[in-house]
């Protein structure tokens, strides 16, 4: 195991009450825990830089994202009253976008 920091880090009564139960009914620290969100966090981060740096190439290559994302849209047909995950995908970047 690698040299660990001491870091403080303010969480929410509810939050904490949840890592806590988590890290007796998991046997794990809190710490660990923490760490190990953290690091999926910064991974998906990474994941999410990858795919932007893909858009930006195919856009070189002349291949526009909308479109790419359009023919997408197609093949992941939802069951009827449902929303699509790319629909629901593409609406939640929406929302970040202007919070």
């Amino acid at each position: 195991m690698s040299q660990l920091e001491p870091t403080t880090v303010y969480l929410e009564p509810a939050v904490r009450r949840a890592l806590k139960i988590k890290a007796a009914t998991t046997d794990q620290s809190m710490s660990a825990l923490v760490n190990d969100a953290v690091r999926e966090s910064l991974r998906e981060d990474a994941v999410d830089l990858a795919i932007a740096r893909r858009r930006l190439r195919r856009k070189a290559k002349g291949i526009p994202s909308e479109e790419f994302i359009r023919s997408l849209r197609g093949s992941l047909k939802p069951r009827k009253g449902e929303q699509s995950a790319l629909d629901y995908l593409l609406a939640e970047r929406r929302k970040e976008r202007y919070r």
